[in-house]
């Protein structure tokens, strides 16, 4: 080979190599979109971007980059595949709308050939998937260049992002789960997970508005909201206690590969909240394979591990272990999965939710942690958890926050956010001090990192080194040096045995010598008096002589006292059996005696001091604890008998102006008598030159959900005067359960208020709250200035109480000055009455917007997001008569027709301002481009001139419509009225407002329900109706619980043999296909015991309507089966239709008319124009062969009056091909004894040929239906000895021959009569006794001339033996005498099983011989006698007539006897 050769070879194959290099594709959109180009025809683009508001997939973190779609219409991103083969498209994308009920957006991917054409979309999503990245991956082949493009729409406000785009040139090996029975999101069950109950506690599936979340997370991981389901520890649990654990296990995995990846999301929010822990299981060994502590900062955090050598079957374990402050926090876990291969490499370590660093200005990264971190966190990230402290903090000087280093240890370190370099000096300033009370010497090292140097290790040498052994708060400053770049300071404690807390960090722009320091005016107050007991003795405490005190004196003790059921077991400073206390021992004391210790002297000081203590006293034999100034009558200060569960802190406000700048000292005097269970103990005490309870700062925001008591919300009662008593905390009265609430009910006296924290003054605030008003009770929120001044709202008694929201935007009244909020109880008379209020949140600025909705479909029986603008004292409510017994309210609701149900009511007088415009408005609804129909129910039937005004109020227009869209004047009865309008295009989003309007003296009352808006035009929309064949469920009928027992759906048989229905009456199929309602009368039903069904509600109409229904009535016990017309807005129940007794093994049709009044007799009619149900009721007669069943229940918009007779016809036929009453024969039909026609008959089975699938040829039915015929048949086995079916042609012309065609099929058991009937007389004309005529056979019968109309009828009976068949096809009647000839037979035979045996066959012959030879005799006589007495025929008229004779009415007994 040349070299040319080689090196033109070397060329192509790098050539190859760069295209080969093309077909892969990994963009992360950090730098640039990468080869991916976009489609800049189309109505919307993709940008590139990142958001502080979005995190991206590639880093977890804000500063990441993504692809974002902006604009309306489609956009599209198209990437360029070179070459054929197999290809793996994997990526990232999220749809996310921040109003759950709201749609989010939609993504298609095509593989196209043609730039200028997509084919249908290989892939599609389309929703709201909540805030969180998914990943898909497809799989894509060709042999030639194709294109991928990825389209996405967003709807109004959602986002539509997309990340971390790869193509690989290899088939996808999977990101979906591997482990089914592992992978697991909770959202419909528990996937076989299984909570160890020897354990602690319990894991819990829960959702976030179920009101179970307590300090757990406000959404799922799914989906990103509130109705998304996770799990987690049970918050109800209690005890808590530190070490306690809760631990789950997911179900047993069978291994198919080597290494694996588990992944799962958790939640761990809370101080010292403790751990969490996966375990994986392989042959009842653990090995913990992943673990967690500490706060996670109240967001979810992916978790994720490596399980590689899973040769054996294996099973995870979560475990978590509650920590030191097991009251609160909680641990929970969501979406667990399970990848083949190694975990991806991001997002596999928990992602702080202020990663990366926040950075700011020097003056805003002061914090003082009382609200949160400030964006302080771990420098080296060992440690998730900065461990912020409530306790003696610095700032507030007791239940503040503070950052305390419990798990202090080498290398554990901290640090501020970065903050913004100036280039001058700048000045740190911070408290500290040693938190435990047996301190030793401790370091604290202080670094200063530039940014550009990132998270590297520290510096071997510190900026500067604190140090301090003090429990007192003391303060540092420190110059820090210049920079050149953004910097953080980080602080690491060296372990000395010691725990350190830090608090209100600041920094200055300045050097610290700048600093200014207010000098004190006075010298600073230093007690001389505080005391924990822990060091040396009793801190300079003097013990006292009491009286009869002898040799007793308070003891400095650990751990509990000598007596049983008295003293504490642990001291209260350390809550150890490690620490110290002072006591009194109460045993071996007969008489009462008083032991006294007195602190050291310290001075009064100009103006109040506050001593606090901790004091126990637990035992039945608790005398008296005093505290004293001195020892005159006079000089007690405080005083209690009372006992104490555990240690109880008391403040003691002292201020007293006769004692300023004097030396004093405080008494404690315990007294013990009586008894050894009367041990007194006191510890940690306290004295400071302020107030007990200093003022908290005014805030702009609260929020409270009164988890616990209101205090620990800076809520305190509102007490002017000792006339005001409290709210209550929770309780059981019947309320919708949540967490908890404060209530006021009758127990309590009239005044009852509770007063929020301080608010700074604002233009505006917002006030949002839940609450619940039953009765004549009230709720009063007041604006709290030096005295509880103007009323901001006044909320009155709800119609139907429920927990209810209620928003507020107000303006202090008093500018400049700080305000509180008193919520004030309205206390009624009614002994059952209350008030609640729950979830109170106050801040600054505006309320917030309600979320759009793109539909409206409410019946108020749960809140729909409808909104009122006025309080409810003159307002829409939600209502119901049951609740509330206003005899103006409607009588029931239209979605259920009961008391219970419930509606919007307002009822107002024409003297209410016109500025208080009652608008009852609906959600906003999303911006529309199509016509929709709005549809209601409402109601007005007050004797005031009532105007119900609609309008449509559009966003896009900045002022409210003058104009309704619809109107409604005057009363409009005792009903609910049906109303549709359509609505057309909108500029904007809008929301529907419903107004009231009254124009007389009287109060006007209108009530709205079932409010819907339909995608369709109002023309388009169908009418409610109550049809249901049962197939596919109720169809909204239900059982009335006011019955006895219920309907049951079912298929095939009933339970009992010898009654019910085989089989259902839409398919006839008997293997449980088909389905029907009935009611099983089988024990424990008793005789007279009734269940009665409930259509759903039809709406009014003034055109007539007919019920048609089918029923069976199976069973010699069948009681009774009723049909009533119940409208429920005149409590009006009437019965329509009944039916007793035995009806046959058939299914029968009734056919009801249903809102008939009256007839009038001009033929004219009342209908009933007013909403009605159906109810059918089925009662048990006296056994429990009763079953009763119905199907196929349909409206006919038509009247059920019979039809008007036909004209009488010299020619008809039926070949049953479309059934019997398409041909105008009539079933049902038979002649009684007196000439007339008998109901009690059953119907001829239609056979329908079309529904023949196969071959099938062993089926009797089939085999009769022989190219494709269909026909009429009954079986003998369905019916009763003597037992009938019937058949009749229509009217037929007199005075004319005619010639009567039919076939028939008739085998076993089986007599079949044919007559014809006129008003004169009825007439045998042809019968077949019990004839086995297994094949079609046909006849022709002539019939002479009839003086009247009249019509032939069909009938057969079936004897004692019930067996065999009888069938009916082709019948022909033809004006003109029958033509000679032998009669033409069907040849088609039927299986051997089918037929009769000859031994039967036999038996029936000769029954045959003897009952024609019966019937020969009787006719003959009964012919001689008739010859006799009557004149003599033409020979012409004897020779034509084919009829076998003519029978009297009475005549027709004697043969059915005879037959029979």
């Amino acid at each position: 080979m040349s070299t040319y050769t080689v090196l033109f070879l070397l060329i192509i194959s790098a050539l190859v190599s760069e295209l080969t290099v093309n077909c892969e594709i990994a963009c992360s959109f950090e730098e640039d979109i990468c080869t991916i180009t976009k489609d800049k025809t189309a109505s919307a683009q993709w940008n590139r971007k990142s958001d502080q508001h979005h995190n991206d997939h590639t880093y977890g973190n804000s500063s990441g980059f993504f692809m974002s779609v902006h604009g309306n219409g489609p956009a599209r991103l198209l990437i360029e595949v070179i070459d054929g083969g197999p290809r793996c498209l994997t990526f990232w994308y999220k749809l996310y709308n921040p109003n759950k009920n709201a749609r989010g957006g939609t993504i298609r991917v095509y593989q196209t050939y043609n730039s200028a054409y997509f084919d249908e979309p290989i892939w599609e999503v389309t929703g709201n998937l909540g805030k969180v990245w998914r990943p898909i991956e497809l799989d894509l082949s060709s042999s030639t260049d194709f294109k991928i493009v990825i389209e996405a729409e967003r709807r109004p406000d959602s986002y539509v992002l997309l990340d971390d785009v790869v193509i690989t040139d290899e088939r996808c090996l999977g990101t979906h789960s591997v482990m089914p029975d592992i992978s697991c999101d909770f959202e419909y069950n528990l996937c076989g997970y299984q909570t160890n109950t020897n354990v602690d506690v319990d894991w819990i599936r829960q959702q976030a508005d179920d009101g179970m979340s307590g300090d757990g997370p406000d959404e799922d991981h799914t989906f990103g909201f509130d109705y998304g389901h996770y799990l987690c520890v049970d918050p109800d649990n209690t005890p808590r206690y530190e070490g306690h654990r809760a631990r789950i296990t997911s179900p047993i995995q069978n291994i198919t590969a080597e290494d694996y990846c588990v992944l799962f999301w958790y939640y761990i929010s809370g101080v010292n909240v403790g751990e969490l822990k996966v375990f994986s299981e392989k042959n009842n060994k653990k090995e913990l394979m992943w673990n967690v502590r500490g706060d996670q900062r109240s967001s979810w955090h992916r978790g994720s591990f490596q399980l590689t050598d899973t040769d054996d079957p294996f099973r995870l374990i979560f475990e978590a272990i509650r920590g030191s402050n097991p009251s609160q926090g909680s641990f929970c876990v969501d979406d667990v999965d399970v990848l083949s291969g190694s975990c991806p490499i991001q997002n596999t370590s928990p992602t702080p939710t202020d990663t990366p660093w926040q950075v700011k200005n020097i003056e805003d990264a002061s914090c003082t942690f009382e609200t949160n971190e400030c964006g302080y966190g771990s420098y080296d990230e060992k440690e998730t958890s900065l461990g912020v402290k409530s306790g003696y903090d610095h700032t507030v000087g007791t239940n503040g926050h503070f950052v305390g280093l419990k798990y202090a240890k080498a290398g554990w370190t901290f640090r501020t956010p970065y903050i913004f370099s100036n280039s001058v000096s700048n000045c740190l300033t911070f408290y500290y001090k040693c938190t435990i009370h047996y301190c030793s010497y401790g370091y604290l090292n202080i670094y200063i990192i530039d940014q550009a140097d990132g998270k590297n290790a520290l510096p071997v040498d510190p900026f500067r080194i604190v140090k301090t052994y003090s429990t007192k708060w003391e303060k540092i400053r420190i110059d820090l040096p210049l920079t050149n770049d953004n910097f953080t300071v980080v602080f690491e404690p060296e372990y000395k045995g010691n725990v350190f807390g830090i608090d209100d960090v600041e920094f200055y722009n300045h050097e610290c010598s700048a600093e200014v320091v207010v000098k004190p005016t006075k010298e600073p107050f230093k007690s001389t008096i505080d005391c924990d007991f822990e060091e040396g003795e009793i801190c300079g405490y003097i013990q006292g002589t009491g009286m009869y005190s002898r040799n007793k004196a308070w003891t400095r003790i650990q751990g509990p006292t000598p007596s049983l059921n008295t003293g504490p077991d642990n001291d209260h400073t350390l809550n150890t059996t490690e620490g110290h206390y002072i006591y009194v021992e109460a045993s071996g004391i007969s008489r009462q005696t008083s032991f006294l210790i007195s602190t050291p002297l310290f001075k009064h000081v100009h103006g109040p001091m506050c001593l606090r203590f901790w004091y126990h006293m637990k035992g039945e034999h608790i005398d008296r604890l005093n505290v004293r100034r001195d020892m005159t009558y006079q000089g007690t200060i405080w005083s209690t008998s009372s006992t104490t569960s555990g240690w109880k802190l008391k403040n003691i406000e002292m201020e007293n102006i006769d004692l300023y700048d004097k030396q004093m000292k405080i008494y404690f005097e315990a007294f013990v008598s009586g008894g050894h269970k009367g041990d007194v103990a006191l510890d940690d005490i306290t004295l400071v030159d302020n107030v007990c309870n200093p003022p908290k700062p005014a805030v702009t925001y609260s929020y409270c959900q009164f988890n616990s008591h209101p205090n620990r919300c800076n809520y305190n009662d509102y007490r002017p005067n000792n006339k005001w008593h409290s709210w209550k905390h929770q309780s059981k009265i019947n309320v919708s359960s949540v967490n908890s609430f404060l209530y006021a009910d009758k127990t309590i006296d009239k005044y009852v208020a509770i007063e929020s924290p301080k608010f700074e003054y604002a233009k505006l605030y917002c006030l949002q709250m839940s609450y619940i008003i039953k009765q004549d009770f009230g709720l009063n929120a007041n604006f709290g200035y030096e005295s509880m001044k103007p009323v901001m709202t006044s909320l009155r008694r709800q119609m139907a109480p429920s927990w209810a929201k209620y928003t507020l935007e107000f303006e202090p009244t008093k500018p400049d000055e700080q305000f509180t909020i008193i919520f004030e109880a309205g206390i009624g008379n009614d002994r059952n009455g209350f008030v609640a209020i729950d979830n109170i949140m106050i801040n600054k600025g505006h309320c917030p917007l309600p979320g759009v909705v793109d539909k409206i479909d409410c019946n108020f029986e749960m809140d729909c997001g409808f909104f009122t603008n006025i309080s409810l004292a003159n307002g829409w409510q939600l209502s119901n008569k049951e609740t509330y017994k206003h005899k103006k309210l409607p009588n029931v609701d239209n979605t259920y027709g009961t008391p219970s149900g419930h509606y919007y009511f307002i009822s107002f007088r024409h003297t209410q301002p016109q500025a208080e415009r009652n608008f009852l408005r609906t959600p906003i609804i999303e911006m529309i481009k199509t016509k929709t129909c709005l549809q209601f129910y409402y109601y007005m039937n007050s004797n005031a001139v009532s105007i119900l005004n609609i309008y449509v109020d559009d966003e896009s227009i900045k002022h409210f419509p003058v104009d309704p869209i619809w109107s409604s004047v005057g009363k409009k009865g005792n009903r609910w009225n049906l109303v549709q309008i359509d609505i057309g295009h909108t500029k904007g989003n809008y929301s529907i407002v419903f107004e009231p309007r009254s124009g007389g003296e009287h109060h006007a009352d209108i009530a709205i329900d079932d409010v819907f808006l339909l995608d369709k035009s109002c023309s388009k929309v169908t009418e409610p109706n109550i049809d249901c064949d049962f197939e596919s469920g109720s169809c909204g009928y239900k059982s009335m619980h006011t019955a006895t027992f219920n309907w049951t759906r079912n298929g095939g048989r009933t339970e009992t043999t010898s009654t019910g229905p085989i089989q259902d009456h839409t398919y006839m199929n008997e293997d449980n296909k088909g389905k029907y309602m009935y009611i099983e009368t089988s024990p424990p039903r008793i005789p007279f015991d009734a269940a009665e069904l409930s259509s759903p509600p039809l709406p009014p109409s003034t055109k007539s309507k007919c019920l048609h229904f089918w029923y069976h009535m199976n069973g010699k016990s069948v009681g009774s089966l009723e049909v009533y017309r119940v409208m429920p807005i005149r409590s009006e129940k009437t019965l329509l239709w009944s039916k007793h007794g035995e009806q046959g093994d058939h299914w029968r049709k009734a056919i009801v008319p249903l809102n008939v009044k009256r007839y009038f007799k001009n033929g004219s009619k009342e209908i009933l124009d007013h909403s009605m149900k159906v109810h059918f009721r089925g009662i048990v007669g006296f056994g429990y062969e009763g079953d009763i069943a119905i199907d196929d229940v349909k409206i006919v918009i038509m009247s059920c009056d019979p039809h008007p007779k036909s004209p009488p016809v010299t020619e008809t036929s039926c070949d049953f091909e479309n059934g019997v009453e398409r041909c105008g024969f009539k079933e049902n039909t038979k002649i009684n004894g007196n000439g007339k026609y008998d109901g009690n008959i059953v119907n001829w089975t239609f056979f329908n040929a079309s529904s023949i699938v196969g071959n099938q040829p062993n089926d009797i039915y089939v085999l009769l239906s022989q190219n494709q015929s269909s026909y009429i048949f009954t079986k003998a086995e369905m019916l009763k000895t003597g037992q009938r079916v019937g058949l009749a042609s229509p009217d037929i012309s007199a005075g004319l021959h005619y010639c009567l065609h039919y076939s028939y099929v008739s085998t076993g058991d089986f007599v079949m009569a044919i007559y014809t009937n006129s008003s004169e007389k009825v007439k045998v004309i042809d019968a077949l006794s019990r004839r086995h005529q297994s094949t079609w056979s046909k006849h022709t019968v002539n019939i002479l001339p009839k003086a009247k109309t009249f019509t032939v009828l069909f009938e057969g009976v079936v004897g004692r033996e019930r067996t065999g068949i009888m069938a009916l096809d082709d019948i022909l009647i033809k004006n003109g005498k029958c033509a000679k000839g032998p009669q033409l037979e069907k040849t088609t035979e039927l299986p051997e099983a089918n037929k009769v045996s000859s031994h039967s066959t036999a038996i029936a012959c000769l029954s045959a011989f003897f009952a024609t030879a019966m019937i020969v005799l009787v006719l003959f006589l009964l012919y001689h006698w008739k010859m006799l007495n009557q004149p003599k025929s033409s020979a012409g008229d004897t020779n034509q007539e084919n009829e076998l004779i003519e029978v009297d009415q009475a005549d027709i007994h004697t043969l059915t006897a005879v037959q029979t």
